[in-house]
């Protein structure tokens, strides 16, 4: 348990690293350039991982096997379209409201949809204490837009 949440912690961290790099790269080449050079290391990344786990020489977990039969839904491509919203998107929030209040705003946008679909997928009630986090994240929003005295 303790090693999924020092993993956690490190894709926390890719998510404030990877809008700003792309911010630089606004600066310099463009979003455009940005969004095509995400995709390509994406798509090529993952063709990598699925040619090395279909090829048979490594016995990976079964959740990482392609599974061709059944039909394939509308909605498979809406991670990939959330991605390209994200990677174009987020570099102009943090490039207007700076990475911190960027970061925090997104935090609680995650918060309030995990707290919405816990409760519908997996019936997990809204508890006291996930609403007290919930506040404490909106306070953290409110604060880090709220001028310095």
């Amino acid at each position: 348990m303790k090693s999924y949440l020092g993993l956690a912690l490190c894709l926390g961290s890719m998510v404030v690293f990877q809008p700003m790099l792309n911010r630089m790269m606004l600066e310099h080449k463009g979003l455009s350039f940005a969004s095509l050079l995400n995709g390509f290391i994406v798509f090529f990344l993952a063709l990598i991982l699925w040619l090395c786990l279909n090829s048979g020489l490594y016995n990976a977990p079964s959740i990482f096997n392609a599974k061709p039969e059944g039909p394939i839904y509308w909605w498979y491509c809406l991670p990939g379209f959330f991605g390209f919203l994200i990677v174009i998107i987020t570099p102009i929030m943090i490039k207007n409201l700076g990475s911190f209040t960027t970061v925090v705003a997104m935090i609680c946008g995650q918060i309030i949809t995990s707290l919405i679909l816990d409760t519908m997928t997996q019936g997990i009630a809204i508890s006291t204490q996930r609403l007290v986090g919930l506040g404490l994240a909106f306070l953290s929003v409110y604060f880090s837009f709220k001028p310095s005295a």
